[in-house]
C-alpha cells in the first residue's frame, strides 16, 4: 500500500499516525508517508485515540477538511465492544455529547446489559438507551 497518493485529514493521537483519505475517497490511517490500512475492521483499533477527543471538536475539524464522514459509527460500535472499561467509556463520552445514537444503538444495549461490566458504565449506558428498543 506504500506510494499511493493520499490526504491527511486529522492526527490520530501522538503517535505520528494520520487519518486520511487515499485517492479513491477511502479512509486510511497513514503511519509516515506509509498507508497501514483502510480505516475499517480491524484496522479501527489504530484509530480508538480518537475518541480522546471531543467527538464536537473533533467533527468539526474534519469537517473543515472534508465533506465525507469518518467511520465513527463503526468506531464506536468497536470501542464499546472492548473489553476494558476505558474505550467503552470514552465511546460512551461521545453519545453523552451528543453523537447520535441511532447507528450505534445496539452496541450500547449490548453494554447496559453485559454483567461483566461495571455498574457505572452500565448504567451511563442504561440513561443513553432509555427510550430505545433494544
Amino acid at each position: 500500500m506504500t506510494g499511493q497518493q493520499w490526504r491527511p485529514v486529522v492526527a490520530i493521537g501522538n503517535h505520528g499516525l494520520v487519518l486520511g483519505l487515499d485517492a479513491d475517497a477511502s479512509w486510511v490511517v497513514v503511519d509516515g508517508e506509509q498507508v497501514r490500512g483502510v480505516a475499517l475492521g480491524a484496522n479501527l483499533m489504530m484509530l480508538l485515540p480518537l475518541l480522546e477527543q471531543p467527538h464536537r471538536r473533533l467533527s468539526a475539524a474534519v469537517a473543515a477538511e472534508v465533506l465525507l464522514v469518518p467511520p465513527w459509527d463503526e468506531l464506536l460500535v468497536f470501542a464499546l465492544g472492548w473489553p476494558t472499561e476505558y474505550w467503552p467509556g470514552l465511546a460512551l463520552g461521545w453519545l453523552e455529547d451528543g453523537y447520535p445514537l441511532a447507528g450505534v444503538r445496539n452496541a450500547v444495549c449490548v453494554v447496559k446489559d453485559d454483567t461483566r461490566r461495571s455498574q457505572p458504565l452500565r448504567h451511563r449506558a442504561l440513561r443513553l438507551s432509555r427510550g430505545a428498543v433494544c
